[in-house]
C-alpha cells in the first residue's frame, strides 16, 4: 500500500466519522426537543421575526457545526 492509498483511506474514514457525528448530533437535538415538549417549528418562526435572535441562532449553529467537525 502506497502513501497515497493510505492517505485516501484515512480521508474517507475521517469523512464518515464526521458525517456520523453530525447525524448523532441531529438525532440528539430532535430527541431533546421531544423531551422538552417544545416543537422546533414554533421556535424558529419566532426567531425569524427577530433579527438579533436570528443572528445569534445562525452564528451558534455555524459555531456548533465547526466544533463538531473539528473534534
Amino acid at each position: 500500500m502506497t502513501l497515497f492509498e493510505s492517505a485516501t483511506i484515512n480521508l474517507v474514514i475521517e469523512f464518515v466519522y464526521k458525517l456520523l457525528a453530525l447525524l448523532i448530533l441531529w438525532v440528539s437535538l430532535r430527541a431533546l426537543e421531544r423531551y422538552n415538549g417544545r416543537p422546533w417549528s414554533n421556535t424558529i418562526a419566532r426567531i425569524e421575526n427577530d433579527p438579533l435572535a436570528l443572528a445569534v441562532y445562525q452564528s451558534a449553529l455555524w459555531l456548533g457545526c465547526a466544533l463538531v467537525l473539528a473534534a
